[in-house]
C-alpha cells in the first residue's frame, strides 16, 4: 500500500501534536526532477523533542512509510538543525533552496550556511564516492547490464555534488540537478554529456551505441575532473595535484 507524502504528514500531526514544529519534503520531488518509481521522497521531520516516547509513537508510520520504498525520515530537533548546517551544509543549502513545507512553520529561513564548510564537505564526499563506485564496479565489469544499474544508481549522488561545487561559483544555483549541470559547465571544463546519456537511461529511454564500461570510463574521468576543481576553489594559490599528494 503506497503513502503520500501529504498522508505521512496527517498522520505525523495526528500522532506527534503540539511537540511537531516542521515536516519538509526534500529533495528530488520539491526540486522538480522526480522521476516517479526510479526516484523517493525524502521528508524531514523538526520536533521539540526526540526522546524515546516520541521515536516510539513515530515508528510504525516510519516502518510504514519504507516500506513504500522511501527512505526513513531525518528527524532533527530545532537546536540539532541549526548545528546540522555546519557539519552538512551541502544537504542543508540544498534543503534551504529547495523544499516544501508540508507541515508546521519553515524551518530553513534561519539556516545559515559557511561556504568554507561546503568546500571541506563537497572534497570529502567527492573523493568517498569515487572510491566507492570503483570498487564497486570490480564486482560488475563486463557485466553491461549491472554496469548500466550501478551508473544509474551513482548519478543522483554525483549530480548532488556537482550543484554542490556550483555553489563555489554563484550564490544561487538551479533546484533542478541536471540545469545545475549545464550551470557548472559554464564555469569549468567539464562534459556534460556523460550526466546526460546516464539521466537518458534512469529515465528508461534508448540510447542508441552505449557501451557501459566505456561510459563508465568517461564518467569516472569527469568526476575525477570535478575533484580537481573543488580542489583549486579550496587551494586557490596549489595545483590540484600539489593539493592531492
Amino acid at each position: 500500500m503506497s503513502m503520500t507524502p501529504d498522508a505521512l504528514s496527517e498522520q505525523l500531526q495526528a500522532a506527534c501534536g503540539a511537540s511537531l514544529r516542521s515536516i519538509l519534503l526534500f529533495g528530488s520531488a520539491a526540486a522538480g526532477d522526480h522521476l516517479g518509481k526510479r526516484s523517493d521522497y525524502n521528508v524531514l521531520i523538526v520536533l521539540d523533542r526526540l526522546d524515546a516516547d516520541v521515536l516510539k509513537t513515530m515508528a510504525p508510520l516510519a516502518r510504514r512509510w519504507v516500506r513504500c520504498g522511501n527512505p526513513s525520515p531525518l528527524l532533527f530537533t530545532t537546536q540539532h538543525l541549526a548545528r546540522a548546517a555546519g557539519v552538512f551544509p551541502l544537504e542543508m543549502a540544498d534543503l534551504k533552496e529547495s523544499h516544501r513545507v508540508l507541515a508546521g512553520e519553515d524551518v530553513t529561513r534561519t539556516l545559515s550556511i559557511d561556504t568554507s564548510h561546503v568546500r571541506y564537505q563537497l572534497a570529502h564526499e567527492l573523493e568517498g564516492k569515487l572510491m566507492q563506485l570503483r570498487a564497486r564496479y570490480l564486482l560488475v565489469h563486463g557485466k553491461p547490464r549491472q554496469v548500466t544499474e550501478l551508473l544509474v544508481r551513482s548519478l543522483s549522488t554525483f549530480l548532488v555534488l556537482c550543484r554542490g561545487a556550483l555553489r563555489l561559483y554563484q550564490p544561487q544555483v538551479p533546484a533542478k540537478k541536471l540545469d545545475a549541470l549545464a550551470e557548472l559547465a559554464k564555469h569549468v571544463s567539464i562534459q556534460t554529456r556523460v550526466f546526460e546519456t546516464i539521466a537518458h537511461m534512469k529515465a528508461g529511454r534508448a540510447v542508441a551505441g552505449v557501451v557501459p564500461d566505456a561510459l563508465f570510463d568517461e564518467y569516472v574521468r569527469m568526476i575525477e575532473v570535478l575533484i580537481d576543481v573543488v580542489e583549486a576553489r579550496s587551494h586557490p594559490h596549489q595545483s590540484a595535484e600539489e593539493g592531492r599528494k
